[in-house]
């Protein structure tokens, strides 16, 4: 006799949930998918397809209720994210902390008041202007509720914040802003997953902004990252874990390092996006996405005695096709040899316009190189290896 078929709804057809939607059909599930857009790609391949506006929580929960659906799966956006919690906090579903603990990563005044508190690693910081008259420049400008960078600026000395801030206060009274010292080093993602508030696998990425100073564009595991800076940031996240009594599940955070001390920069429990499920994937042979999904699913962690430290099965590198400047985008043209293999997944079509980083992107490249120390000496430059055909925007109108 066969099993039931379990249904799920996805909160997410965007191209960087393609993975979850394969990972969960993979294992059996009847898929839906829920967004706005409908030519993004899940309406396309999930079992049931669902045009609405998934930053509507009322609709989308009519959805589930209406539907019979069994689980509530997040995507790789914030906002994806707050909708699946709201409804399965609601409904009692696995897989989420509560409302008040995801206020933590979805606020970064929240998140990093809560860090200060409890002696965290994290730049000196304030959500009042006038406290940067203490701190030292430069100072970043970030909103409190952002995502990919967005409305980030580095400010120089107290008179061009005040003048920033006055700017941005003018043309969104709303919006709340946290200064932050400005800290160098090289910025890296820890992407773990935890069991009983216990990492039981996690990875460490280098990432680079080549092209928005604030948005990753190119990436690759870290294969020479020092042992105690993994261990500053294991340490956090167990502290963190065990005080916010963190559920099953994936912890991804950015941080900085100067090579003695690490400095958190944010931390999420969502998905990350621009298919970083499979540079993982592709570097160690393990499935990120499969793993993802299974708290929500109400299963433990696959393969949870699975060492840390996975390690690296292939030298693979992701690179995102970015601007600086709106354009029609024609084609990209990678000029870089001596390769094992490349992946492109394009994401623009000739002809249609491509808004600057970090608002827009015109595919994805998977790099596979020879040995570690190709890809250790080309991924930061990957920018200067593609050549971008387009046309500028406006003047063909």
């Amino acid at each position: 006799m066969s099993k039931p078929v379990i249904s799920v709804l996805l909160c997410d057809a965007g191209f960087s949930a393609i993975p979850i939607l394969q990972a969960l059909k993979g294992n059996g599930y009847s898929v839906a998918v829920c967004g706005s857009r409908p030519l993004d790609p899940g309406h396309a391949l999930a079992d049931q397809s669902f045009i609405v506006d998934y930053s509507d929580h009322n609709a989308v929960l009519k959805i589930f209720l209406e539907n019979h659906f069994q689980y509530i799966i997040p995507g790789c956006t914030d906002v994806s994210y707050a909708t699946a919690s709201w409804i399965a906090n609601a409904l009692k579903l696995p897989g989420f902390d509560s409302m008040q603990t995801l206020q933590l990563f979805n606020n970064k005044g929240l998140f990093r008041e809560h860090c200060l508190e409890n002696d965290y690693p994290v730049p000196k910081a304030s959500m009042h202007v006038e406290d940067c008259q203490s701190m030292q420049f430069p100072i970043l400008m970030k909103p409190v509720i952002s995502f990919s960078g967005r409305g980030i600026v580095k400010c120089e000395d107290m008179p061009s914040l005040k003048t920033q801030y006055q700017v941005a206060s003018t043309e969104n009274p709303s919006l709340e802003y946290l200064f932050e010292e400005f800290v160098s080093g090289q910025l890296y993602s820890h992407s773990a997953f935890i069991q009983d508030q216990v990492i039981v696998q996690d990875y460490f990425v280098n990432e680079y902004c080549t092209v928005n100073p604030y948005q990753v564009n190119s990436s690759h595991l870290a294969v020479d990252l020092e042992d105690h800076i993994k261990t500053q940031m294991r340490d956090w996240l167990h502290a963190f874990a065990a005080l916010n009594h963190l559920c099953d599940g994936l912890v991804h955070t950015q941080f900085i390092s100067n090579g003695s001390k690490v400095y958190l920069v944010e931390s999420c429990r969502r998905c990350p996006g621009d298919l970083y499920s499979l540079l993982i994937e592709y570097a160690t042979e393990i499935k990120y996405a499969e793993i993802f999904t299974q708290t929500f699913c109400g299963k433990k962690i696959k393969n949870s005695k699975t060492k840390i430290n996975n390690s690296i099965t292939h030298s693979v590198a992701r690179h995102t096709v970015s601007v600086n400047q709106s354009c029609f985008f024609i084609k990209a043209n990678l000029n870089l040899p001596n390769l094992l293999s490349s992946s492109y997944v394009a994401l623009k079509t000739a002809g249609q316009k491509l808004a600057p980083a970090p608002l827009d992107r015109a595919g994805i490249y998977f790099l596979t190189f020879q040995s570690e120390k190709d890809m250790l000496l080309n991924t930061e430059n990957l920018v200067n290896c593609i050549e971008i055909d387009s046309t500028p925007y406006p003047s063909i109108i």
